[in-house]
């Protein structure tokens, strides 16, 4: 795990350069992880909770570190749709792209951006996300903190390798139905523009 962060402390200076620097050239507004917080890079207890839930290796049973993708990330904010496609269509010309989920064409509980893993010079794998500003104001806000709510109970359950108990099911399908409508609603903004 410590090899993990130093290899990603060291990608992530470039990727604060490549994000601030692309943000300039294509009208977006760059978004860093805040330095006080772990240095700017995913909290080692988050990491270790998603690698023991999502990437156990099904033949070993162990968990695979080298797996997880977003110990440094960032973003770049677009008000327009359009802008957001030019970006990634300059990005893609630009950067190496190891994977890449539209996910404005495809949205996850409406949540709407399009995320990418590009790998950066050290060979470290990050996460670059292109945002419209309406959906970031969102996640922002309350809807990452019910996308928290949401991912500690799948978490949980899938360390504990359990079903989810009634409960947890009422409480995981009400907190999406929200989450849902907060990015749907935002959606509609950025459509009826």
């Amino acid at each position: 795990m410590d090899e993990l962060y130093n290899a990603a402390r060291i990608a992530n200076k470039e990727l604060e350069q490549t994000t601030k620097k692309f943000a300039r050239e294509t009208g977006g507004k760059p978004g860093l992880r805040p330095k006080e917080i772990n240095n700017g890079l995913k909290g080692k207890e988050r990491a270790l909770e998603k690698i023991n839930s999502d990437y156990i290796n099904p033949e070993t049973k162990l968990p695979e570190a080298d797996r997880l993708v977003d110990i440094a990330g960032s973003k770049i904010v677009y008000t327009k749709v359009k802008d957001l496609y030019a970006a990634l269509e300059k990005f893609s010309g630009e950067y190496k792209i190891l994977k890449i989920k539209d996910r404005i064409q495809k949205p996850l509980n409406g949540y709407r951006d399009i995320l990418m893993n590009i790998e950066m010079k050290n060979g470290h794998i990050v996460e670059f996300r292109l945002h419209l500003k309406e959906i970031d104001d969102v996640a922002g806000g309350i809807g990452h903190k019910l996308y928290e709510e949401v991912r500690t109970i799948e978490a949980k359950v899938n360390i504990e390798k359990r079903d989810l108990t009634f409960n947890e099911l009422n409480r995981k399908i009400n907190l999406e139905l929200r989450i849902k409508e907060l990015y749907e609603t935002s959606w509609k903004k950025i459509i009826n523009k």
